[in-house]
């Protein structure tokens, strides 16, 4: 995408959410990261990592990047692969680490297994905090 034709899309759109996909598990970190400074250059409200059916999913690396370019006032979306609530867990501490990114305005994750999410999350509690000590 160029930054002229992401503008044209948000122009077009006539004040609905714009969301650049842009298929991270195809790039480089530093493509990511440049690909990031366009999308944060246009005027589209959120960068997402990905349509969800991609090679791999969502990366917390990726959601980091996207987050630090995007900056705190500018949407990020995980999406692919959160399927359980570590994996949901860390995508949302690198993609909203700040109290002002957690925001549903500011930070989404989309997932087609909500209900693995809810239930892990009832074995994540009973864990204490040795899963937290264990990268997340």
């Amino acid at each position: 995408y160029t930054l002229e034709e992401i503008n044209a899309v948000c122009q077009a759109a006539d004040g609905e959410t714009v969301k650049v996909i842009v298929r991270s598990s195809e790039l480089s970190e530093e493509e990511v990261w440049r690909v990031s400074e366009v999308v944060a250059e246009s005027k589209a409200q959120f960068i997402k990592n990905s349509t969800g059916m991609d090679a791999y999913g969502a990366m917390p690396e990726h959601m980091r990047i996207m987050r630090r370019v995007m900056g705190p006032g500018r949407g990020v979306k995980a999406a692919g692969g959160i399927s359980d609530a570590l994996s949901f867990l860390r995508l949302a501490y690198a993609g909203a680490p700040e109290p002002d990114t957690q925001d549903p305005m500011l930070w989404r994750a989309g997932t087609s297994a909500p209900l693995a999410i809810v239930y892990s999350m009832g074995w994540l509690m009973h864990q204490g905090r040795d899963w937290a000590l264990a990268g997340v």
